[in-house]
């Protein structure tokens, strides 16, 4: 699957799209060198080669090397490697995982 990374600069955001309406969004803080260092790079790149990491409904926010993750996953294994996926990743010093777990009838409108 080709993905493409976007960099929006005025609002501090990177979205990674691939195909269909499936996109993670990051938001980083400008003023702390984050985005010099490439850390929202490697945090997208982490996020989307982990298989069992969901593509869609997934935000990130990082400020000073704090990363939180926020957003809806099919299940506590998924909110899991999401957090693993991230946890080598150079220059993150802490992860606040948020995800909620809320199963695919939800999360898919069935």
């Amino acid at each position: 699957m080709a993905m493409e990374v976007m960099v929006d600069r005025p609002r501090s955001r990177v979205t990674r799209e691939g195909f269909g309406s499936r996109s993670i969004s990051l938001q980083y803080d400008q003023l702390s060198g984050q985005e010099a260092d490439g850390l929202p790079e490697r945090i997208l790149r982490a996020l989307s080669l982990n298989p069992y990491v969901p593509k869609k409904n997934l935000r990130v926010e990082t400020h000073k090397g704090r990363v939180v993750l926020r957003g809806l996953v099919n299940s506590y294994f998924q909110k899991q490697m999401a957090q693993e996926a991230l946890r080598r990743v150079d220059g993150i010093r802490e992860i606040c995982n948020e995800l909620e777990v809320v199963g695919s009838s939800r999360l898919y409108g069935q």
